[in-house]
Parts: C-alpha cells; sequence; structure tokens
C-alpha cells in the first residue's frame, strides 16, 4: 500500500515538471523538457554544472529563438538530444 501512495504522489508532483509547457507559438509548445535537454547539452560541453543564474540566462535565451522561429528551435533541441543520445 505505501508504494502504491508513493507512485501516485511522484506522479502528481513530479511528472508534470518534465511536461510543463513554458512557452506556445504557431502552435508549437516550448516545455520544461526541452530546457532540460538543453541545460543537458551545455554541461556537457563545459563540463560542469550550470549556475541557477546560468540557467536562467539560458533559458530566456532559448525563449527567445522559440518565440523568433518555433519549429526551427524545437528542431534544434530534437537534433542536439539525438546527437547526446549517440555518446
Amino acid at each position: 500500500m505505501k508504494v502504491k501512495i508513493f507512485f501516485v504522489i511522484f506522479s502528481v508532483m513530479c511528472l508534470p515538471i518534465f511536461s510543463q509547457v513554458w512557452v506556445e507559438k504557431d502552435g508549437y509548445q516550448y516545455t520544461q523538457e526541452n530546457f532540460n535537454k538543453s541545460v543537458k547539452f551545455v554541461e556537457f560541453i563545459c563540463g560542469i554544472p550550470l549556475t541557477e543564474e546560468e540557467k536562467e540566462a539560458l533559458k530566456q535565451g532559448e525563449i527567445n529563438d522559440f518565440n523568433a522561429n518555433p519549429a526551427t528551435a524545437l528542431q534544434n533541441v530534437a537534433y542536439v538530444d539525438s546527437q547526446m543520445q549517440q555518446l
């Protein structure tokens, strides 16, 4: 019973974080999951974790790029993610 309660609480509290929509434009959505992929890539390239200030700056840049051209921004995230999966 305790395990079932844990999974219900986990699902309610944690899973929405990964699918939270930050910005919508022209039928496209930029989500927390997209941002997490970008953070993972930048941290890999830099070799160190980003600070909260750096994450905020990256977030603003990602949102600006998305607003300028949503399709291209999402394609870039998908491409980088697919390349990271191959490493």
